[in-house]
């Protein structure tokens, strides 16, 4: 039809840049170690949920109730009550939630770099900037320059991994909280690998109301 636009020249110019990086699981290896995926097939879990299946009424909307048994189990791991918590499908909603939240198009976002990919991936698609500062030479946080960065950006939002991934390294107890009290910006720790560490920055919840902490079922519960 002469004349009209196609949709695919409608799309924001700032999205075709961006490469897809999605990855799809290859059946013929046992299993993909940049996705922690587990060898060993939880399939107990899927027969115990169909068993449960005659109990929920899946004709129903979502209603919040529907995760207080959850949030009660979380609560009693966390040690946090279950007003202080917040469910997402997965951390990548998490991570698009606090965005949403905190962020206006044109906003930026500062991340240590290397990190987790969708950092740069979300605030982009969102219409904001990433300002990417690299980790020092022997994978420590670099403090001052995420502290530059973020006054020099205004930006609203730090993020950092924790354990980082990829380079598997806790960062300093003492730097982060240097960073957290030196800042004006929401400080998002993401602890994906906690359990591997067993090292959090969750206490501090309650000290610094700028402090987020996100947590994943999807790495040591596999």
């Amino acid at each position: 039809m002469s004349g009209k636009r196609r949709a695919l020249d409608m799309v924001r110019e700032e999205l075709r840049e961006i490469t897809s990086t999605a990855e799809v699981s290859n059946p013929s290896i046992p299993a993909r170690l940049l996705a922690n995926e587990s060898a060993l097939n939880p399939s107990f879990l899927l027969q115990q949920a169909l068993r449960e299946l005659g109990n929920l009424e899946p004709n129903r909307y979502w209603l919040p109730e529907a995760s207080t048994d959850l949030l009660g189990e979380l609560a009693s791991y966390t040690g946090f009550d279950k007003e202080w918590l917040l469910l997402g499908n997965g951390a990548d909603e998490l991570i698009l939630s606090t965005m949403l939240t905190f962020l206006r198009p044109g906003d930026s976002v500062v991340v240590a770099w290397p990190s987790y990919p969708m950092y740069p991936y979300l605030s982009e698609v969102l219409g904001m900037q990433t300002v990417k500062v690299p980790i020092c030479g022997d994978f420590s946080l670099d403090v001052d320059g995420m502290l530059t960065a973020a006054h020099n950006y205004s930006a609203p939002l730090i993020i950092l991994a924790n354990p980082n991934n990829p380079t598997g390294n806790l960062f300093d107890r003492d730097e982060l909280r240097r960073m957290i009290e030196q800042s004006d910006s929401i400080v998002a720790i993401d602890e994906a690998y906690f359990e591997y560490t067993g090292e959090t920055a969750a206490d501090w919840v309650r000290e610094y109301d700028r402090l987020i902490v996100w947590r994943t079922f999807s790495k040591a519960f596999s």
